[in-house]
């Protein structure tokens, strides 16, 4: 065994070592933390490094960057399986019409949190001032904010609505 041979493998066991934590937790949380493009070119590059150091010799450099290569192809099927991070995967959409407005708009709005749903659609509101529907259904959510009772369960109702898609 040559000293490089060595040194290589050292340097390689420490991502290694980094590398286990990230895909036992991907395991335990149920979810792909990594882009795909990053551990599938990742791992893929590593494969190859691998086979040329076997090519040269250099044996524990290249079982170790094949474990290596191994776990960056763990956590690309994770990010497969497991679909996408937290924040992607909890996407929803809600319409116009469902959050107060006219039951014309078809306007759909995508966002992970109900308060992110409720901004955009104020945004939308705004941008159709114009529109009688859409000024309509304003006034009508004036009046329902008059009464914060009124308006506290139309919210409630809202939101649960958002939770349960």
């Amino acid at each position: 065994m040559i000293w490089q041979d060595i040194v290589i493998a050292v340097a390689n066991l420490m991502f290694t070592f980094s590398l286990v934590g990230q895909v036992y937790h991907g395991f335990i949380e149920k979810r792909g933390f990594i882009i795909l493009k990053t551990s599938g070119l990742t791992s893929i590059g590593l494969y190859a490094i691998s086979v040329t150091y076997y090519s040269l010799i250099l044996y524990s450099s290249a079982v170790i960057s094949f474990i290596n290569a191994s776990l960056w192809g763990i956590l690309f099927f994770q990010r497969i399986f497991y679909q996408k991070a937290e924040g992607e995967k909890n996407m929803k959409t809600m319409k116009c019409k469902e959050l107060g407005g006219p039951a014309n708009c078809l306007v759909e709005f995508t966002a992970s949190s109900f308060e992110e749903i409720g901004e955009m659609s104020k945004k939308h509101g705004m941008s159709m001032m114009q529109d009688p529907a859409h000024q309509e259904a304003m006034k009508a959510m004036m009046e329902k904010m008059q009464d914060p009772e009124e308006f506290n369960k139309w919210y409630s109702e809202r939101r649960k609505e958002f939770e349960e898609l």
